[in-house]
């Protein structure tokens, strides 16, 4: 029977493995498509931040400029990248001060967009000299915030482009709708949005929002249209042609929310579309080839090819002496109560929050600059670590047996082995090399070497929290105990997180708040799958803790934007 437990386990990882490969070399494949590419530094007049900038050589005499959210990175909107590059437009894209590869911070009021919107100017002029364009010859296309600063860029912009498409663009006219509590300050005290009109920007625009999106709801898209047209939604409809020419265009889409738009087959192809008009192209010439639906599928296959893999190589692995094997000086223990358990383990993670804020607040006190994501995960799993340790040294940790002695706990190994050592690298170098490379295809972001220092500072807080869990999962015997600690410890760090994530994600939303919570709970997933298999075959927990942070913050780190410290 546990041979063909086994037979059938080796099956399906094998087919989970080939599932993983499969669709990565379709990603890749795509990714060859577009090779044609030039990555290069311009140094902001104003700021003088280093803009990261990435050209895509085009075949036709148009070119787009492709401008993402906020706390994002050019790497997220290479689907729209693609399509528009594959029907032969010149790209450009770029990350804004404080985001991305670019060095700088920006403020804590991420309505304050000057310095983006001149960058884009900065980033304009070096585009048309590396085409040869003109003006009349690009399109801006921005979503989110990026949509924001292309809308101002073209207010103050003497020369104006073709047109601008703004996909959820972050503009809030609605009094109803609080997101200044998350900035500090409301859009219609903007003297750049109040002069918004017919004539201003001179340029053609069309706004491209989901019904579901709550940064630019269907309201708010409409305040901002009926504010471009001077007058109202429903007298003039959904697309207005002003006596200087320049249209005025909105477009809602079913069932599509604000953080996935960038994703979206029938937004991309829109964008495309609308593009082509405002250049004076004839439709028929577009051949609109949608890879963007089988990049999504992809990356949906191989994170649901990772966790099965994850779960079934697990299994596989717990019958094995090596992972029964407990530390010599270690204590053992054993769940009791498990009701009393949950309970202190609930008080443990509620007691890591204020840690976690004590920690962001050090580094303000130091004169740090801050990728403040990112310090919520370090300070969260530090708080996590260190309140478990005393509960335990202290005795407090209810509804257990057993004893756990500080001491022995950072006793170190009499021998070091050297085998298991470089199982355990090799391991963790296969993983980080393909998440290195699954991070270029556009769902997650590639790591910025500038954060480097940050990876060093924060990876030793994090794997505190990550070596107590380790420990526990160590000396529980029973395979229903250590399962039960598994998902406890998972819903523990996400229902945790919720509050971070409300804090960070005001202006998003209650939709957004959810998706947030969503992306969190796959990259964890990930994380807490690959430490349950990694703990299977490591004898060094100070090890495995220490690549589960460093993973951690891999995947974390490029999505934090710097901020300025208020303090400096």
């Amino acid at each position: 029977m546990k041979n063909k437990r086994r037979v059938i386990n080796l099956f399906f990882m094998v087919v989970s493995l080939l599932l993983i490969l499969s669709f990565f070399a379709l990603l890749l494949s795509f990714e060859v498509k577009i090779s044609d590419k030039e990555t290069f530094e311009i140094i902001d007049e104003k700021s003088q931040d280093t803009i990261v900038c990435t050209y895509y050589s085009g075949s036709i005499p148009f070119g787009v400029i492709v401008m993402q959210g906020f706390s994002s990175d050019q790497i997220s909107i290479k689907s729209i990248v693609m399509e528009f590059n594959l029907q032969g437009f010149h790209v450009l894209t770029f990350d804004y001060s404080g985001h991305g590869r670019s060095s700088g911070f920006v403020d804590f009021n991420n309505t304050a967009t000057d310095i983006q919107a001149q960058q884009i100017q900065q980033v304009k002029g070096v585009f048309k000299s590396l085409t040869g364009l003109n003006d009349s010859q690009i399109v801006l296309i921005g979503q989110s915030y990026g949509a924001r600063i292309a809308l101002q860029e073209q207010t103050f912009d003497s020369l104006a482009v073709a047109g601008l498409i703004l996909i959820g663009a972050q503009i809030n006219l609605d009094i109803e709708n609080k997101v200044d509590v998350f900035t500090g300050v409301s859009d219609l005290e903007l003297d750049w949005i109040i002069n918004l009109g017919t004539n201003n920007p001179k340029t053609n625009i069309t706004i491209l929002t989901g019904i579901w999106d709550d940064v630019l709801p269907p309201k708010g898209a409409i305040l901002l249209y009926e504010k471009l047209i001077n007058d109202s939604y429903s007298s003039v409809g959904s697309y207005y042609m002003g006596a200087n020419n320049l249209s005025r265009e909105l477009i809602f889409f079913e069932r599509v929310f604000h953080n996935y738009e960038i994703y979206s087959s029938k937004i991309i192809q829109t964008a495309l579309e609308r593009a082509t008009n405002f250049f004076g192209l004839d439709l028929e010439e577009v051949n609109y080839i949608s890879i963007t639906k089988w990049r999504n599928i992809s990356w949906l296959m191989i994170i649901i090819g990772f966790y099965t893999f994850f779960i079934l190589c697990s299994s596989l692995l717990n019958n094995k002496k090596l992972y029964n094997q407990k530390p010599k000086d270690s204590f053992n223990f054993e769940i009791q109560k498990a009701n009393k358990f949950f309970l202190a383990k609930t008080i443990t993670f509620l007691l890591s929050i204020p840690i976690m804020i004590l920690i962001s607040m050090l580094f303000l006190i130091f004169g740090m600059d801050l990728p403040l994501l990112a310090i919520s995960y370090t300070g969260f799993f530090f708080g996590l670590g260190i309140t478990e340790l005393l509960f335990y040294w202290k005795g407090k940790m209810i509804g257990i047996k057993g004893e756990w002695q500080i001491d022995t706990i950072f006793k170190k190994p009499n021998k070091i082995d050297f085998k298991n050592l470089g199982l355990i690298l090799s391991v963790f170098l296969v993983i980080l090399i393909f998440i290195s490379f699954f991070t270029q295809t556009g769902l997650w972001f590639f790591f910025p070497i500038r954060k480097i220092l940050w990876l060093v500072i924060l990876t030793p807080f994090s794997s505190i929290g990550f070596y107590i869990s380790i420990k526990q999962l160590k000396m529980i015997s029973k395979d229903k105990e250590r399962f039960f600690m598994n998902l406890l410890g998972f819903i523990g760090i996400i229902l945790s997180l919720i509050l971070i994530v409300i804090i960070l994600a005001l202006i998003f939303g209650f939709i957004g708040i959810i998706i947030s919570i969503f992306e969190i709970s796959i990259i964890l997933g990930f994380i807490v799958l690959f430490g349950i298999l990694l703990n299977k075959i490591s004898r060094n927990d100070f090890l495995t803790a220490f690549i589960l942070a460093f993973l951690l913050l891999w995947l974390v780190l490029p999505q934090s934007v710097v901020f300025r410290n208020p303090l400096y």
